[in-house]
């Protein structure tokens, strides 16, 4: 059985490989190099998660930006939660902020994505994304005593691939670095 520090690992990795796809995706002219990239950043995938990052359109007359490419960084690993789902098993949930450094705070201080992680053939993959609620701003609840009744009180809204209902049973957490702004993203933070 995996442990949660195999699922920190696999997302730091998957955030480093992310940033390389990307990256290839501005400034890469040659497709094999590209797709190299993205084959990569897939290999943290299940293939339900994985269709987020959509291949590249080749073009005839594309212009590699290496100024562009340049305004990617790698995304903050704020936290992973575990849990316990009743139909899924284990899960992890990787708390990530923005990768552009264009962005003014607090768009880029703050969690951007919520990435899913489960078990898939003995390791952890990959299976699914979320982005922050914009109603409760990741806490579940709105008004305070009430669950949020845009995102059925889980904090996020479903993207692409694994999609629930209940994160499950809380199991663990490791806290890495807090968001710097805005105050509910702190507060959800703080949460044991």
């Amino acid at each position: 059985m995996p442990n949660p520090d195999d699922a920190v690992s696999l997302l730091q990795s998957a955030l480093e490989a992310e940033l390389a796809y990307k990256q290839s995706v501005c400034a890469e002219p040659d497709p094999t190099v590209y797709q190299s990239a993205r084959n990569h950043l897939l290999s943290h995938y299940v293939p339900q998660g994985a269709e987020w990052h959509e291949a590249r359109i080749e073009r005839p007359d594309f212009r590699p930006d290496p100024g562009l490419a340049e305004r990617f960084r790698v995304r903050d690993l704020f936290q992973v939660r575990f849990y316990t789902h009743a139909e899924h098993g284990m899960l992890a949930l990787g708390y990530a902020g923005e990768t552009s450094t264009a962005l003014p705070p607090p768009f880029s201080s703050g969690y951007k994505y919520l990435y899913v992680m489960r078990v898939h053939e003995g390791k952890w993959a990959i299976c699914g994304h979320y982005t922050p609620c914009f109603v409760c701003m990741c806490l579940g609840t709105h008004p305070a005593d009430q669950p949020c009744a845009n995102c059925n009180g889980l904090g996020w809204e479903h993207l692409v691939g694994l999609e629930v209902t209940t994160w499950g049973t809380a199991t663990g957490r490791i806290a890495l670095t807090p968001p710097r702004e805005p105050a509910p993203h702190q507060t959800e933070y703080e949460r044991e």
